[in-house]
């Protein structure tokens, strides 16, 4: 019982702590996914962009 206590102890602390990481981890994923799409939309006749 002690175990179970200390893992949801332990989850509790990391849903606290690890959020803000975990928020930046998925800007950064979402920012490169949209360069990714951006980036192959640019190759697309109809989107007028820069060369790069």
């Amino acid at each position: 019982m002690k175990k179970g206590w200390t893992f949801w102890k332990k989850l509790k602390f990391a849903a606290i702590y690890a959020w803000r990481p975990a928020l930046l981890v998925g800007f950064m994923g979402a920012f490169l996914y949209y360069l990714l799409w951006f980036r192959l939309g640019s190759l697309t006749p109809g989107l007028s962009s820069s060369e790069a």
